[in-house]
């Protein structure tokens, strides 16, 4: 029984004790639980730089949008040409047409 003991204390220590593996086993899914949470984060972190340089890219193309110009164009518009009683009827666009070739 005393040799049993021996053997028993003595193979504690080696890889094929069942403790020993399950240790073994739970550092190695922790140290791949890790990995994988540094692949996450890192995943994440990429795609948020992504969308900061998207959303930029948007924002400085359209600027452009919220510029304005104008053009000041002098029209001789007379009394003939528009009718009093009908102001708001009145199509001005042919006299801006004209305009310009005058």
């Amino acid at each position: 029984m005393l040799q049993h003991l021996k053997l028993l204390t003595a193979t504690r220590n080696n890889i094929t004790d069942p403790d020993n593996i399950i240790a073994v086993e739970g550092a190695s899914r922790h140290r791949a639980q890790q990995r994988f949470r540094i692949y996450g984060l890192l995943a994440i972190s990429i795609s948020i730089a992504f969308l900061f340089i998207m959303v930029g890219s948007i924002a400085m193309r359209g600027t452009s949008a919220f510029k304005q110009s104008f053009v000041q164009i002098e029209i001789e518009l007379t009394a003939d040409a528009i009718d009093a009683e009908k102001i708001k009827a009145t199509r001005f666009g042919k006299f801006i047409k004209k305009s310009p070739a005058q």
